[in-house]
């Protein structure tokens, strides 16, 4: 029988609809749509998804070769390059395309102006990012980043022109912009202006620290030292982790505090901020004034804490910090310089007792704490308590993401599938942008706990909630076609479709899903219009044909297939060979079963050993009943390379009826049906046999079923009612 007609009418479509949602491609669709460009595409869009940029471009660099009219792998390509810091090779690829008139698709504009910031082009990339936010007034982000940008270039006044258009108090950026609009203006001297939108930062947000130290700079230059050690002090309470920052300005601080102290003149006001010798003499003085049974404060023993930390004496700033927690246990300040010192030295089992010292329900860090500690709990391998600690968190914050994200995980390795995928779920509902990194482990969990349909009803939720970014549809389209649900498909694309914006790629798809539904005019219009989009799109003719030719449009199939294997390059022989064995099969529903061999011979011309045409030449010859023991040893090798292919089987008992072998004709037919299941083709080959075997009731019973199955085959209702008339 022949293969590659009916059976693989949409073996094509199913490929291109694949890689238009990037699916992982299955062996066997992969096999029946050896297509080259869209291998390299889907291949390359794949490994790009899972993180291997290198080798994702190189497979998308062999696709550009193929198809150099696409915008769209351009985009992807220089997405590509991007991550790979081939940034001059990315604004190759893409300024043409903001040359065009009209409007430019913003990631494209984007991608270059990251590029040009990479490179140090920043004029260029400030440009590039100006007409991103004039294009898109509510892109707050690249706004942001057209700020920095012309920070870096120092063009201050800009600056200030843009943020305070920015200044909004129902804004959770106020705080924020008051800080950057202070800033500016200190680094122009506006020293009052400056001081004015500092002081309002921290009345909306106290826990700035950037403020604090900004703060400290300018009580410095107006030589208000306790005012600038306490900004110090503040901004190191706020970010521990950070206060190297202002070690230098602590101790020149310092110096002068205590000189005026002491009732001397400043001293250290040439010291280099930060000098290690200047902190081993700074610090030696401190603890000459402790030996003398001078007293030291708090805030001396802060600065000798931070001191002994910038020269490298982490025991000696632990142990000081140890001291004024023990001297005063509201002091949660040394507590936290604590932990972050142990943590820098990796004392983790260290940290865990210092950290239950420092929860208190009444701090806003409460819920942070908590979390912090479940992770240094499971650091020590305490799951126990790490998941007491998470769900004490849960129950006053039901929308900590963090907590979610690692109760899920704790529950994952106590072999709770169903508990952690509820937790999964509940971070990436929070927080969808986990959803990425997430979203392999949420499929391999689903599975695990028996719901598989839980990662499409996640995607169609955050698709409620406004998520329209090109990866949740993807996915979304992924997981409808694993669920086998092709109308929510369709009522995804077609509203697209009636809006005028469904992109070609979109286009592709609906074409797959409207010849799925057998809705072939409308499959029809849609990939012409991918084709009259890119004419060079080799796929597109394939898929195309494939459709004409399930609409029994063979003359119309064949003209499409034909232009698109003149319009194939020279090297690409999968997109050739692929045309030339559907050409084959378009010409044998002509009755022309003269050109359908020429093109099988074509076929294996350029692939001597491809199943599928080695199949067909030898059913086709078996059908004229020549060159048959040609036909026997090509199904043979056909068989070979798929031994349990039921068409394959068929169309060798086919062969062996032929040349007269019954009874083993009669084995590969029965083992055809096994493995095909009921099909009339195979019925009626079997009633041949049976009959030439003379088993004339057999042969009857296997006709009626496959008259059963083809009501349409008028010569086989002959021969069917001969033989019951003719019964003996």
């Amino acid at each position: 029988m022949r293969s590659g007609a009916g059976k693989n009418a949409f073996a094509c479509l199913q490929a291109a609809f694949i890689f238009f949602q990037c699916f992982s491609v299955s062996a066997a669709a992969e096999q029946s749509y050896n297509a080259e460009a869209l291998r390299e595409m889907v291949t390359g869009y794949e490994l790009f998804q899972n993180e291997q940029t290198t080798e994702a471009a190189e497979h998308l660099e062999r696709a550009l070769k193929l198809d150099r009219k696409s915008d769209l792998l351009r985009s992807v390509y220089a997405e590509a390059l991007f991550e790979l810091k081939k940034y001059d090779k990315a604004r190759e690829l893409l300024e043409p395309q903001v040359e065009r008139p009209g409007e430019v698709d913003s990631r494209v504009i984007k991608i270059l102006a990251y590029s040009c910031q990479a490179v140090g082009k920043n004029k260029e990339a400030i440009e590039y990012l100006k007409r991103l936010v004039k294009q898109d007034p509510w892109d707050e982000w690249d706004r942001r980043r057209l700020l920095e940008l012309l920070k870096n270039e120092g063009r201050y006044q800009e600056l200030i022109a843009y943020y305070k258009p920015l200044l909004d108090p129902e804004s959770d950026t106020y705080a924020l912009d008051l800080f950057q609009l202070g800033a500016l203006y200190l680094r122009i001297g506006g020293h009052e202006p400056a001081r004015d939108y500092l002081q309002k930062a921290l009345e909306v947000d106290s826990t700035q620290a950037d403020v604090y130290e900004l703060l400290g700079n300018l009580d410095e230059s107006e030589r208000r030292w306790n005012e600038a050690l306490q900004n110090y002090l503040d901004f190191m309470e706020h970010k521990p982790d950070e206060a190297v920052e202002v070690f230098g300005r602590i101790l020149a601080v310092a110096q002068r505090t205590i000189s005026r102290a002491e009732g001397g003149k400043a001293e250290g006001a040439d010291t280099v901020a930060g000098d290690s010798t200047a902190w081993v003499g700074f610090l030696g003085r401190l603890e000459a004034k402790r030996v003398n049974g001078d007293s030291l404060g708090l805030t001396q023993m802060r600065v000798m804490a931070i001191g002994s930390e910038a020269i490298g004496r982490y025991a000696e700033a632990i142990e000081i910090n140890r001291r004024i927690a023990a001297s005063d246990p509201r002091d949660a300040f040394s507590r936290r310089s604590l932990l972050r010192l142990l943590f820098e030295q990796k004392k983790y089992a260290e940290m865990i007792p210092v950290y239950e010292e420092v929860l208190n329900p009444a701090d806003e860090s409460y819920t942070h704490d908590l979390i912090q500690l479940s992770a240094l709990y499971l650091k020590n391998q305490n799951r126990e308590a790490a998941r007491k600690d998470l769900e004490t968190a849960l129950q006053i914050d039901s929308t900590l993401a963090e907590a979610h994200q690692l109760l899920g995980h704790i529950l994952e390795l106590d072999g709770d599938p169903k508990g952690a995928l509820a937790h999964y779920l509940a971070q990436v509902r929070l927080e969808p942008a986990a959803l990425r990194g997430q979203f392999e482990r949420l499929l391999n969990v689903a599975i695990q706990a028996e719901q598989p349909a839980a990662p499409l009803n996640l995607l169609e939720y955050l698709a409620a909630q406004g998520d329209t970014s090109a990866w949740s549809a993807e996915q979304l389209g992924r997981l409808y076609y694993y669920n086998g649900k092709r109308d929510e498909a369709l009522k995804l694309l077609e509203p697209l479709k009636a809006r005028g914006i469904l992109s070609e790629n979109g286009f592709y798809v609906l074409g797959y899903l409207y010849a799925q539904h057998q809705a072939y005019d409308k499959a029809v219009e849609a990939f012409l219009r991918v084709k009259k989009a890119q004419p060079d799109y080799i796929p597109v003719y394939e898929v195309l044909g494939s459709v004409l030719y399930s609409k029994k449009d063979y003359l119309g199939s064949k003209s499409v297939l034909e232009d698109g294997l003149q319009r194939v390059k020279p090297e690409d022989n999968q997109n050739r060979l692929d045309l030339m064995f559907s050409l084959g099969n378009v010409s044998h529903e002509l009755k022309d079963n003269q050109s359908c061999e020429a093109w099988m011979k074509k076929v294996l011309d350029l692939e001597p050993d491809y199943a599928p045409a080695l199949n067909y030449l030898g059913y086709l010859y078996a059908e004229r009943g020549d060159n048959l023991e040609q036909a026997e040893g090509m199904i043979e090798r056909a068989l070979k390379a798929e031994p349990g292919n039921g068409h394959y089987l068929d169309s060798m008992g086919w062969v062996l009826f032929k040349l007269g072998r019954l009874e083993a004709a009669l084995d590969y037919t029965k083992t055809s049906l096994a493995n095909l299941g009921a099909h009339p083709e195979v019925y009626e080959h079997l009633g041949e046999i049976y009959l030439a075997l003379g088993k004339r009731d057999l042969a009857r019973e296997a006709w009626s079923k496959s008259l059963e199955m083809d009501h349409a085959n008028a010569e086989l209702a002959k021969k069917l009612k001969e033989l019951t008339g003719n019964r003996k």
